[in-house]
């Protein structure tokens, strides 16, 4: 998996995942309460891909990502789960 930060954005950043080829635009999720939320604060994030419906979740925990879950978007569906330590080159 390799992981891309987007300089326009830096809440937001794409992952590539080589075992099905797709890269994925992914986003911090929001914290805080429903009247109060803090967008992009939180150390969860969720993933998406328009064209082909894949989904990914995860945590980032220090340096690494942890608990996650790729969801791919063809029949039939599957699922995996993943962590990383995101490569010193990205």
């Amino acid at each position: 998996m390799n992981l891309y930060p987007l300089v326009s954005s830096p809440t937001t950043f794409f992952m590539e995942f080589p075992a099905s080829g797709v890269t994925l635009r992914c986003a911090c999720e929001a914290s805080g309460s429903f009247t109060h939320p803090k967008f992009h604060a939180s150390k969860t994030f969720l993933c998406g891909h328009n064209a082909t419906q894949d989904s990914a979740v995860g945590t980032i925990s220090g340096s690494k990502i942890t608990k996650g879950q790729y969801f791919d978007g063809f029949t039939p569906f599957h699922t995996w789960v993943y962590q990383c330590k995101p490569s010193p080159t990205c």
